[in-house]
């Protein structure tokens, strides 16, 4: 049995391809009008529900560019695999803005493209206050 020895740039640069081809899948999804959650928004909707629903498309990138399982973003969350599959299917009626803010923060450091979303937000709030 042959053992490859594997670089961990040439890891890095194939993890990279991944997480770019899957960008780019669920921007193509949006350009078309398409949804990558289970339920929708209404153009009507409130803006804090505007805010959830965003939250809830951030856990679901996460998610999609780690290929953790549900159970596995639940546990990182702090909250039950059913409350995460809520959150997988966009259910926003179903938490608070808080709650939802909460869980998209408890991600922060396992993923590049999404800390880089939680310093923005921490910087948002930062300009407010």
């Amino acid at each position: 049995m042959k053992i490859y020895k594997i670089s961990k740039k040439k890891l890095r640069e194939e993890e990279s391809k991944i997480h770019q081809e899957i960008l780019k899948e669920i921007e193509e999804k949006e350009k078309q009008g398409e949804d990558i959650s289970s339920y929708g928004i209404s153009e009507r909707a409130c803006e804090i529900d505007k805010m959830k629903f965003n939250l809830c498309h951030e856990i679901i990138l996460f998610t999609r560019l780690t290929q953790k399982t549900s159970q596995e973003v639940a546990d990182l969350m702090g909250i039950d695999k059913s409350r995460t599959s809520e959150i997988m299917h966009c259910r926003v009626g179903r938490f608070t803005l808080d709650k939802l803010v909460s869980c998209f923060l408890t991600l922060e450091g396992h993923h590049q493209v999404i800390d880089k979303k939680i310093l923005e937000i921490k910087n948002a709030f930062l300009k407010i206050a």
